[in-house]
């Protein structure tokens, strides 16, 4: 049951991961030119150039050419590289007397990353995400979903409110790919089925295994 709940947030979680990465990469391109997803950029700090670095690593290791080297990296690194460009140490600021750091990219461009968002800024947007990898840390280690799951403060919250919010979170960078996912998603469809079909399902393959195992013993029997 919660294997198959689980299995439902996939492809929305999975469509705003590849919407995300391509949106910032885009803006912090556009400002910064590709060499800022490298493990030497200014634009990142150590543990963000680290993760840059692994995955690097891995590519040569595999024999990768350098044709779309940029890409590649952008599909590789893990999830929790780009949340971490939403948190406070990226906010513009002063890293020392008179010396503006070099990683301060809030509010732009990272702002220009979630163009259809209102009135948002980089503490609502890392919020947001904070909640959205809890989720996805359950459905990746197939933890309980069915009933909530729970959120900063101890609070639980619906399933189905929670995939509302990661498709709306897609709307917050495109339109055109919150419409896709809302197509495509199945969350509401399992939760609106209810748990019968999960437990007619269970009866019957228990039955099954049942069926076998008298069949079994009554070939030992006969033997």
């Amino acid at each position: 049951m919660e294997l198959g709940a689980s299995r439902r947030f996939h492809i929305d979680l999975e469509l705003l991961e590849v919407t995300l990465r391509n949106s910032i990469d885009l803006v912090m391109s556009d400002a910064y030119g590709v060499t800022w997803l490298t493990s030497s950029s200014p634009q990142l700090l150590p543990r963000q150039q680290q993760a840059v670095a692994d995955v690097e690593a891995d590519l040569l290791k595999d024999g990768v050419g350098t044709d779309d080297w940029h890409g590649r990296v952008i599909a590789k690194v893990p999830f929790g590289f780009w949340t971490a460009l939403m948190g406070p140490r990226y906010e513009g600021g002063l890293t020392a007397p008179g010396k503006v750091s070099r990683a301060a990219h809030w509010p732009r461009p990272m702002l220009n990353a979630f163009p259809r968002a209102p009135n948002i800024d980089r503490r609502r947007v890392a919020g947001r995400f904070h909640a959205i990898r809890m989720l996805r840390n359950r459905v990746s280690h197939h933890e309980a979903v069915w009933h909530g799951v729970p959120q900063k403060g101890g609070q639980i919250q619906a399933p189905k409110i929670q995939d509302a919010e990661v498709i709306g979170t897609i709307g917050w960078i495109s339109s055109e790919m919150a419409t896709t996912a809302r197509a495509f998603s199945q969350v509401t469809r399992v939760y609106d089925r209810g748990l019968e079909p999960y437990r007619r399902r269970l009866l019957e393959v228990s039955g099954d295994v049942l069926n076998q195992r008298l069949a079994e013993e009554e070939r030992s029997a006969k033997g």
